[in-house]
């Protein structure tokens, strides 16, 4: 930290402000658009200053650790930014292509950054999150600083230039700005901070260089006037950020606009700006007494030229030495997978008890109905439910599952041919461009949905996903496969499959428990989106890692883990052979004689005949055992963006879950509900079958309706909440006494589980979990997560 401390914080540099002067060292023309009222009378709206003057606001970024003020975002991060974006800023402008080359990555990280960084920008970040501070909101806004990089590089990039007009290019407060000609400036998503979404389809970035120069991004489908394009619809394999290859020097440059459309683009800026407008003359600030059109005529001014737009679109082919290749077709997809993957839309024919055209299984009228298209699951390529089926499919006739043999046939043939069919298929059915935002099942009030937090195990399965099927709407699930994609070659299951056999045999298991249940859209088994985008993958070690120096945040007291891994160990030494297995139990149990030791070995080896995760064969290979476990972050990222709550049975992931969310006690009008659930013994099926025609025969829906009802209030309240929860509290308790006589009456002994809920005040935030959501998820996803739940002992 230095001696002398910068206060004043330009988020509008002054560089950058003198870009639009008609001469050197002159002064600027500020509108305030809200002046300030004083007891004289209000204040002037329109001063002339020189741009030092303007634009800036005492300590926006200046942050309190330890209480004294640090100063070092304004002077290192910005400081940096706006050295190189002064220089790539003049390069664009000047169009020399070598120049332009070289400036194009500081150039659109500038302008990434110019669009956070303004009092608007950091006004739309905090009202994306719950209870930032100015440390927290410092911290989130540099994560979000290149957030739209990808959807910017592979759009239409026009300059377009005034020098043929009178009027010149204005500059606000907030310089970066989006368009939609489906947004007018009243319009919902128009309404301060807020902009049109810069992945909708209709949504262009318009971006001033200085008085004579302006940037125009439009999406290509829109730039080539698709017909009956959903301007609200998210353009083709829309991603914030992720890997692209783009034409650096693919620009339009053709055109020079005329005084009129240089008044329509003011107009658009000055619509958007927050507080401040600025220009080289006064009566330049006000484009709307000159502006004649309406607001959908400033979209055909911005509209690139149709000649032009051959520099855009196709498809990429690379080659690089070692005689690797890459491909990209003209919306950043490196694969075929849209295309094999494509199904039919039933957009137009669709009846209300149809089956969703999402996917979902569920029918149309329940599902996607109340949504716009626009806001649904994608209907034109194969939902996360028709993926696993068709996944589920095909390991079925790899191991001949569909041709009669059983499974005591696939312990003793498992191949490594089998392993890397099954491995290739998953590959191809979630190849590393899968657009997971047009796939997550959409917050719906009329849903219960949990995402499981814990051990993906056919060991465990029933007790923790499968038997609370029959009190849940909808359970989320991570897929135990690991996809290959992320995989190093020793250790890939293509390339090694040898090293995979328990673990396959293991995961397969667990896909048949779950089939009837993923069939019937109960349980959604999805992916790690981790495996397949590197930088969400990156993003979600690192907040572990940021999170990993508490000790007693990962210990598993119960040691079910533990437990586990021991069930595994046992069960490696069972095909030891019999000697050496018999001196290991020697070893291990010193007490033994000979004869007993050989006697417990032979009743070990026998046993596996009965152990479904025994394999039946030898075993040449080392094997490769994973524990795939929800992680804090995945499952609240998955409960924010499919409007679900969290739910656990291990005291380990409960403690990581409050004490990451920082989530406070439930809201007291909860009270009444919470005490009623925590105070029932839940009876639970200890066999998937039962669990299955549990659900199936709906025994529970009454509490169904109650927890539906409670995740309903919570996401889409409406009126008084606390009267709500009231009658909702009155609801358990009558469901919960008439499912305690269904439990006596028509369920065989199994075992019995209680719930603790945690229902804080406007939900459990995490910071780290939200940065997720709004860098990789839909719209529509919920800013916390609203409920908890802890599966314990009764």
């Amino acid at each position: 930290m230095t001696a002398q401390q910068t206060h004043d914080n330009h988020y509008v540099p002054v560089w950058y402000q003198k870009r639009f002067l008609q001469e050197p060292n002159a002064q600027i023309y500020r509108l305030d658009l809200t002046p300030p009222v004083y007891h004289k009378g209000p204040a002037r709206a329109i001063n002339k200053k020189f741009p030092k003057s303007f634009f800036y606001t005492s300590d926006l970024y200046t942050t309190w650790p330890d209480g004294q003020p640090n100063d070092e975002i304004e002077r290192l991060l910005f400081g940096d930014i706006d050295n190189e974006g002064a220089v790539a800023v003049r390069q664009m402008a000047e169009g020399k292509p070598e120049e332009v080359h070289s400036a194009f990555e500081s150039f659109f990280a500038y302008i990434a950054a110019q669009k956070m960084r303004t009092p608007k920008g950091l006004e739309w970040i905090k009202q994306r999150y719950s209870g930032l501070d100015q440390n927290g909101l410092m911290t989130e806004m540099q994560y979000l600083l290149h957030l739209n990089l990808t959807l910017w590089s592979e759009g239409v990039r026009e300059i377009v230039s005034a020098k043929d007009s009178d009027v010149k290019f204005i500059v606000t407060d907030h310089p970066v700005t989006l368009y939609n000609a489906a947004c007018p400036p009243d319009s919902q998503a128009c309404i301060y901070p807020n902009e049109p979404a810069a992945q909708w389809n209709g949504t262009q970035t318009i971006f001033a260089l200085d008085a004579n120069h302006c940037l125009i991004i439009s999406h290509l489908d829109y730039a080539n006037q698709k017909p009956g394009l959903d301007l609200l619809a998210d353009r083709q394999n829309s991603r914030h950020l992720g890997r692209t290859i783009v034409n650096t020097l693919a620009w339009v440059r053709t055109r020079s606009l005329s005084r009129e459309a240089v008044v329509a683009v003011n107009y658009l800026l000055k619509s958007r700006a927050h507080r401040y407008v600025a220009a080289a003359a006064e009566e330049w600030l006000f484009p709307e007494q000159q502006y004649s059109g309406d607001w959908a005529g400033v979209g055909e001014v911005l509209r690139p030229p149709s000649d032009e737009l051959w520099h855009f679109g196709g498809e990429i082919y690379v080659g690089y030495q070692d005689g690797s290749t890459d491909y990209q077709d003209p919306y950043g997809r490196t694969s075929g997978s849209h295309e094999y993957l494509k199904k039919e839309s039933k957009c137009f024919s669709i009846q209300d008890g149809d089956e969703c055209g999402c996917g979902s299984g569920r029918t149309f009228e329940k599902c996607c109905k109340e949504l716009p298209e626009a806001k649904r699951p994608s209907w034109s390529v194969a939902s996360i439910r028709e993926r696993n089926l068709m996944f589920i499919r095909a390991v079925r006739h790899i191991l001949g599952l569909d041709s009669r043999k059983d499974w005591n046939d696939i312990r003793t043939e498992l191949c490594d041919e089998h392993i890397v069919q099954i491995y290739k298929t998953l590959q191809g059915i979630w190849p590393p461009d899968t657009n997971f935002r047009e796939l997550w099942p959409r917050p719906d009030p009329r849903t219960f949905r949990a995402v499981f937090m814990g051990c993906i195990d056919p060991r465990t399965v029933v007790a923790s996903v499968l038997a609370w099927t029959s009190y849940f709407d909808e359970i989320i699930v991570l897929n135990p496969f690991q996809n290959p994609a992320c995989i190093r070659p020793e250790y890939n299951p293509i390339h090694n499959p040898g090293q995979y056999k328990t673990q396959t045999l293991k995961n397969v298991l667990l896909l048949m428990f779950l089939e009837p249940f993923i069939e019937a859209g109960i349980v959604h088994l999805v992916p790690d989106p981790g495996e397949l985008n590197y930088t969400f993958g990156k993003a979600m070690r690192y907040m572990a890692e940021a999170r990993s120096g508490n000790p007693d945040l990962c210990r598993d007291e119960t040691g079910f883990l533990r437990r586990l891994a021991d069930d595994d160990l046992d069960r490696a030494h069972a095909r030891l052979p019999h000697k050496a297995l018999s001196n290991l139990i020697r070893r291990r149990r010193p007490e033994l004689g000979e004869a007993e030791a050989d006697q417990l070995a032979h009743d070990i080896q026998k046993s596996r005949a009965d152990d479904p995760l025994a394999l039946l064969q030898p075993v040449e290979q080392s094997q490769l055992m994973v524990c795939r476990c929800s992680p804090l972050e995945f499952s609240m990222f998955m409960a924010q963006v499919t409007g679900a709550a969290v739910y656990t049975d291990l005291p380990v992931f409960w403690r990581q879950l409050n004490a990451a969310a920082q989530a406070g006690p439930s809201a007291a009008c909860w009270e009444r509900f919470t005490a009623a659930t925590e105070q029932l013994p839940f009876a639970l099926p200890d066999d998937h079958q039962q669990a299955l025609q549990l659900r199936t025969a709906d025994t529970f829906l009454d509490v169904r309706r109650v927890f539906r009802s409670l995740l309903g209030t919570l996401i889409a309240p409406e009126g008084d909440v606390a009267v709500q929860a009231e009658q909702l509290a009155l609801e358990a308790e009558e469901a919960f006494a008439a499912a305690q006589e269904r439990w006596r009456t028509e369920i065989s002994p199994g075992f019995a589980l209680r719930l603790r809920l945690s229902v804080p005040e406007g939900g459990a935030a995490y910071a780290p979990a939200q940065r997720l959501v709004l860098t990789y998820g839909p719209d529509n996803a919920l800013q916390t997560v609203p409920m908890a739940l802890l599966v314990d002992a009764p």
